[in-house]
């Protein structure tokens, strides 16, 4: 008899992947200045190319820069943006959650079971199963243990194994966020004179005032970056909008309601790991890995797995707030307790709505409602899923 994925190893494995992301992520104080922004700085005039300048903040791990000079702050030219931060705070916009769905099982039929048997010839179980829980039938531990020897636990093993998976996927997804999410994007204030360090592909380094680094330029191999607390420091004045071109790494948990025959359905928890590409800022690809666990209205133990292809688009934006939706096709694999441990398996495609909340340039939540179709049960509508997640671009 296989046991339920224990809730303390699943904390353990999130706890773990999370920290170890991260740790390894920590944001630093530099700022890469890329070389178009650069490019369209020569067309501003030297005594202003300290304003509005686009950086985008580099971790710390990244290569020690050697310190600049110190020198005195100049006279200030440039008044303090309100919201700005020259410690480099998140300027009002470092605010998001994480919280799985709620609420209880929406069905929870009550039925007996009579005449139920593991094998042919095997133990009859009698007794009242309601929400899932065994009452009566005789001191055993709820359907699967009574069925005896023989009875094949292929739902409850599968469901730890996804389990598992999912807890990690959850903890790269959270370390993700509180680093490359989280990593500032957008406007910044200097002075123009602020130092500006030019690296080389061979570790070569120069320096030389903002002002003067837009006329020399860089090449296609160097980075100039400049470092918060140098010069007169830095002000950050406003992130970017959310930028989701490019690739983007994204999980959700949810709550899955699934028919699994014309009388049995069963609502399980699950969750989704996603790896995908947005061409567009109003197109993606995705790659998904689709994941269940917990029980029919029996207390049988059942585990879900689809891997899939899917599109999104999101053409509406409302403020902060991103609506659109998704199209995905795959195969379905249904593992149950029951006399065989094999897999009910066949296509499945699924379609919803999409909306997305903004939180930082490269992070937003996301939430998906979509239904399902069973192409090997005559295109049948045989489920829907709520889905809560981040996604990082």
């Amino acid at each position: 008899m296989g046991r339920p994925f224990d809730r303390s190893t699943l904390w353990s494995a999130t706890l773990v992947a999370t920290l170890s992301i991260a740790a390894a992520g920590c944001l630093g104080p530099s700022y890469v200045v890329k070389r178009h922004e650069l490019a369209r700085l020569k067309s501003v005039a030297p005594d202003k190319r300290g304003e509005g300048v686009r950086v985008v903040q580099r971790f710390s791990t990244a290569s020690d820069l050697p310190p600049a000079p110190h020198w005195a702050a100049p006279p200030a030219q440039v008044q303090r943006h309100p919201d700005a931060h020259p410690d480099g705070d998140m300027n009002g916009l470092a605010w998001w959650w994480w919280s799985p769905p709620y609420g209880g099982p929406t069905f929870a039929p009550t039925f007996e079971p009579a005449g139920v048997a593991g094998q042919q010839g095997g133990p009859v179980v009698t007794g009242t199963v309601r929400g899932g829980q065994s009452a009566g039938g005789g001191g055993g531990s709820g359907v699967a243990s009574g069925l005896g020897k023989g009875f094949s636990t292929a739902g409850r093993d599968k469901g730890s194994a996804l389990a598992a998976v999912a807890a990690v996927a959850v903890g790269v997804g959270i370390g993700l966020a509180v680093t490359e999410g989280a990593r500032y994007d957008g406007w910044a204030t200097v002075h123009p004179s602020h130092p500006v360090h030019i690296v080389g592909p061979e570790g070569e380094r120069r320096l030389m005032p903002l002002w003067q680094a837009v006329e020399a330029g860089v090449g296609d191999d160097e980075e100039a970056i400049v470092v918060r607390h140098e010069g007169a420091g830095m002000w950050l004045t406003g992130r970017a909008p959310l930028d989701r071109v490019g690739l983007t790494y994204g999980f959700d948990v949810s709550r899955q309601e699934l028919a699994l025959d014309d009388s049995d359905r069963a609502v399980i928890d699950g969750g989704t790991l996603s790896f995908g590409a947005w061409p567009m800022q109003w197109l993606g690809v995705r790659l998904d890995a689709v994941m269940g666990w917990g029980q029919d209205a029996g207390g049988l133990g059942v585990a879900r797995f689809v891997p899939r292809i899917g599109l999104d688009v999101m053409p509406l934006r409302l403020w902060r707030l991103h609506i659109g939706g998704s199209a995905s096709a795959g195969w379905q694999s249904l593992w149950r307790d029951g006399p065989s441990a094999d897999a009910e398996s066949g296509g499945v495609s699924s379609a919803g709505v999409l909306a997305q909340l903004e939180l930082t340039t490269r992070l937003a939540l996301s939430f998906r409602w979509q239904w399902t179709w069973d192409h090997a049960r005559r295109d049948a509508v045989v489920g829907q899923s709520f889905g809560l997640g981040l996604d990082v671009y």
